[in-house]
Parts: C-alpha cells; sequence; structure tokens
C-alpha cells in the first residue's frame, strides 16, 4: 500500500520520524536485521512470494501497477524456494496450485543494497530469483535463468537527491540508489575483478549476495545430480548492472569464479565449477555502466560474443560516462520506437522514459514482429498497433492513475482474490502503530498543521485500538469514514488514505462486495481521486 512511506512525505519531518518507527517496531517477520539508520527502511514478508498470483501496489501518490505474469509461464512453476541469511538457508515457501505442468523451479535469493566503501552495511532484500527450466529437446537437460531485479523508487527526485548526496560521510536514502548513483566511483575488487576496477556500489551488492546464489546453485546441481546444457543471466537497469558483475566475477573475477588463479581462494561449490560457464549468455535491459575501461576492455575480450547489452532510443541510465559512443560491454543491442503505437512514439525519445521497462518490452515485441524466424503466434497477437487491446495481450503489468481504473480492470478480481490475504487487517495496525509514534513527535507538523497533530493522532489511535474497527459492511464503513472528516480536523491527504485503507481491509475479508458496489457508493469520490 505505501512500500516508500509517500503518505507521510510532507514538507515537515513527518516521513523521517515514520521511519524511525519502522526501523524500532517489533522483529522483521523473516528474521532481517535492523535496517541502517541512514537507510531507509523496507518490509518485507518472504513467506508471501506466490509466483502463480497476480498482486498490485501502490509504490507512489497518483500510481497503481497491477502485475501479472502470463499463465503460460506460471503454470509451469512447481517448486518455490527462497535462500536467506549468514549463512545461506533455502526455506521451501511452495503454495498448492493444481493448475499447470509444474516442470519448472524458481528460487528466489537475497542480498543487500546501499552498502558503501566508507560503510559498507547495506539493507537486505529480494534481488532476484533462479528460474530453472527443461529444455524441449530433451526434457532431461535443462537451462538455469539467473535474474536481478531492477531499482525500487518511490519519489524519484527524492532518491536521487539523497542518494548522491554526503551526509554525515556517507550516502543516505533509498537503497537502491545508493548503489545506484555509486556507479562512476571505481574500485579495486578481485571477487568482481581481478585486473581492472568496477563501479563500487554493484561491486560491493554482488559482493554480498554471490554466496547465496552459488549456494542455490549448488541446490539445483544436487536436485539434478548434473550440470545445466545454457546458463541466462539477465537483468534491467540495476539488475543489468547486478548482472554484468555477476557474470564478470564468475569469468574473471578471483574468488568466485569457476578457474580461479588460486584454487586455495575458491569459494565456488565444485559442482558449480564444472558449469558451463563460458557460454553464459548475457542479456541486460538499460543497464549502466559498470567498470572503468579497463573493465570494459577485459570484460569484452573475454565475453563479447555472448553478451547483448539492449538499449531503447535516448536512455538516460545506459549512457556510458566519458566515453564515445561506440563504446560497449557486449554487443550493443538499440532498439528504435517505430511500430509502437502513436502515444508512445510522442513521447518516449526522452531518455528518461526510455528506461522504462514497460516500454523496452514493447520496442521488443515491434522489433520481434519484423523477423521472419518470430513465431506465427507472436506475430498474429501484435499485428495490429491500432487495436484497442494491442497492448493488452499477455502485458505482465498495467499502470492506473486513479484506483477507480484498477477496479475496473478484469484482472483486479483475482488479484485481490490471491493477493489481499485476510492479515491485511493486522499489517495496517502496524502501519498505524508507526504514523501514531511518528505523529507524537512536535517535528510531523509545521506551524500551519501543527493544530491538526492531536485531531490526526486521535483518529489513528482509535483506528488501532479498534482494529481498524469501521466494520464490514461497505456502507458503515463510508459513514464511519465520513463521520471522522465531521469530527477532526484531518488533511486531506490523511483522510483519503485512512479511507483508502479502510476500503482495502474490507475488500480483503468482504468477498461480496464487488467493483460495481463500490462505484455506486459514496467511495466513487475516493477511488477516482487516489
Amino acid at each position: 500500500m505505501d512500500p516508500y512511506y509517500e503518505q507521510m512525505d510532507k514538507k515537515d519531518e513527518r516521513r523521517e520520524n515514520f521511519m524511525d518507527a519502522v526501523r524500532q517496531s517489533a522483529p522483521d517477520p523473516d528474521g532481517l536485521p535492523r535496517c541502517p539508520d541512514h537507510l531507509d527502511p523496507i518490509r518485507y514478508r518472504y513467506k508471501q512470494i506466490n509466483p502463480h498470483r497476480p498482486c498490485f501496489a501502490l509504490p507512489e501518490t497518483g500510481e497503481w501497477i497491477l502485475y501479472n505474469t502470463p499463465a503460460e509461464i506460471t503454470r509451469r512453476i512447481g517448486k518455490t524456494y527462497v535462500a536467506k541469511g549468514a549463512p545461506t538457508k533455502i526455506e521451501d515457501i511452495t503454495k498448492e496450485n493444481d493448475d499447470g505442468i509444474k516442470d519448472c523451479d524458481i528460487y528466489c535469493f537475497e542480498g543487500e543494497t546501499g552498502g558503501q566503501i566508507e560503510k559498507k552495511q547495506g539493507a537486505l532484500s529480494l534481488m532476484g530469483f533462479i528460474l530453472v527450466r527443461p529444455l524441449p529437446r530433451n526434457a532431461a537437460d535443462y537451462a538455469v535463468h539467473i535474474v536481478f531485479r531492477g531499482s525500487r523508487s518511490g519519489k524519484v527526485s527524492r532518491a536521487m537527491y539523497e542518494g548522491a548526496s554526503r551526509i554525515g560521510g556517507w550516502r543516505r536514502g533509498n537503497a537502491d540508489w545508493v548503489t545506484d548513483l555509486a556507479y562512476a566511483t571505481y574500485c579495486d575488487n578481485h571477487f568482481i575483478s581481478s585486473k581492472s576496477q568496477s563501479s563500487s556500489g554493484f561491486a560491493i551488492s554482488m559482493q554480498g549476495m554471490l554466496p547465496t546464489i552459488l549456494k542455490c546453485l549448488d541446490k539445483i546441481h544436487l536436485a539434478k545430480k548434473k550440470k545445466p546444457s545454457e546458463i541466462y543471466v539477465t537483468g534491467h537497469s540495476l539488475g543489468g548492472a547486478l548482472a554484468t558483475h555477476f557474470v564478470s566475477a564468475v569469468v574473471q573475477g578471483n574468488g568466485y569464479g569457476y578457474i580461479p588463479s588460486d584454487m586455495r581462494l575458491n569459494k565456488m561449490p565444485s559442482n558449480v565449477q564444472t558449469w558451463p560457464w563460458r557460454d553464459t549468455k548475457l542479456i541486460t535491459y538499460g543497464a549502466p555502466w559498470v567498470g572503468d575501461r579497463e573493465f570494459e576492455t577485459e570484460f569484452n575480450n573475454n565475453f563479447k560474443g555472448n553478451a547483448r547489452r539492449v538499449v531503447l532510443g535516448n536512455d538516460i541510465v545506459a549512457k556510458p560516462p566519458h566515453r564515445t559512443s561506440s563504446s560497449s560491454l557486449g554487443i550493443l543491442c538499440p532498439l528504435t520506437i517505430h511500430g509502437l503505437p502513436d502515444g508512445v512514439t510522442n513521447f518516449a525519445n526522452r531518455g528518461s522514459l526510455c528506461h522504462e521497462p514497460y516500454l523496452i518490452r514493447r520496442a521488443l515485441i515491434a522489433s520481434a514482429t519484423h523477423k521472419e524466424d518470430v513465431p506465427a503466434q507472436t506475430k498474429t497477437a501484435y499485428s495490429n498497433p491500432e487495436a484497442e487491446d494491442y497492448w493488452d495481450v499477455n502485458e505482465p503489468w498495467k499502470i492506473f492513475p486513479v484506483f477507480v481504473n484498477l477496479l475496473e480492470d478484469p484482472h483486479f478480481e483475482i488479484a485481490r482474490k490471491q493477493s489481499l490475504s485476510s492479515d491485511f487487517g493486522s499489517r495496517a495496525i502496524e502501519y498505524f502503530k508507526c504514523m501514531n509514534s511518528a505523529l507524537d513527535k512536535e517535528s510531523s507538523f509545521d506551524r500551519r498543521t501543527s493544530p491538526q497533530q492531536n485531531e490526526i493522532r486521535k483518529v489513528v489511535n482509535q483506528l488501532t485500538l479498534d482494529q481498524i474497527g469501521f466494520g464490514n459492511d461497505l456502507d458503515d464503513i463510508y459513514h464511519t469514514w465520513q463521520d471522522f472528516k465531521k469530527q477532526f480536523n484531518l488533511e486531506e491527504q490523511t483522510h483519503n488514505f485512512l479511507g483508502l485503507i479502510s476500503l482495502m481491509r474490507l475488500l480483503a475479508v468482504n468477498s461480496t462486495v464487488t467493483d460495481q458496489n463500490i462505484t455506486e457508493s459514496g467511495f466513487q469520490y475516493l477511488v477516482d481521486l487516489i
């Protein structure tokens, strides 16, 4: 609902106070250590990972995202594991799912971002996954896909400013952006490259997660009783940088490489050393630069033929710093906006928008449909750019400006049933408790809004004590929400967000409430606004 605490983002210090309360709250359910004070804390529940279900989020004010991976992919997933901790423990978190072939497995792995040369402790989170799938030509052979996630942002302008600033000696704020913005600060890290310098942020992050990834690969080898026939490594943005550093560590690093210069230093499991690492296929999307000129030369000498660097248009993130436009790690694969719908063509030349994953995916599809070796089914699905549902065909995510648009999408009802669990209320209580703690501080209000401090605290306190006691009926919840506005002098943003939480809680516990009920109720105003 509010993973980056954007609802607390005022001109005062409310967001900072709220994050302090999160850091000091109850122990993390997955045993993650307390987030360092200079980084934004993000709470996770690894056991809720379920690749079969769609989900939705409100990462920023005014933008809902619905994630819905195509069933052609998810129905094949059998086992789901999560690898975390030091030493690494791999836990089976598979959810029951009767539909599909179930011939693939997924291993999610943990890692750190936000670590710095001066202060290496970062913030832990899930950094990617490993997909294990059988090959169509021979089911006994299998391929491994190692995938790294991109950056989580929240408000980009704030993440950039805080990540680039050095206050108290180190960068602060969003952990991913702290790592990202150290891309042009090079360091010697023999784990990543034994002969050249690499970008310090990505190198520190990759060094920390290598043991976890290799533990997963070793488990895969033991389960399959053989090495894979094919290895793919990929990622977008931050994920593309980490993917490049992972391949570098294995091929030209010293410590986790499959042919280290000193076997006594080798930390790669003996089984995994036998894998066909030299034939690894690396594909990055909108990846930033990850090393100095010597790194580029060394990497291309070792690996250029198997690396593809996909860049859409004038992607500002993928521009090489202080280099000629011909520089590239691997083979550059430029994408243009030719063939995309007019609504996209008109703005996609802008460097920041060219970095968006959904535009890169659309450009890939537009490019692929012009090639002879593309399956006829794919060409048919994307052959009519003028069709109303042109980009709705198996689009893995959609963006909605307001909640009512999300409600009206046919995939929302599935996401609601599978993603909104019955413990939504208890998690909202955690949020309210942190909110109460933050609002208890004078610095959470500026002079103009300080009279509202007690009013907001009264509402939040009542919601906490009543366990979100708005009731289980749509009309009751609406009238209670409106009564709060009449009784207390609430800020508009705070009042609307409390109403949204109460509405989401109702959707979680009352399956009879439909999108039509909501849009025909007094909540129509709210879902049209947020």
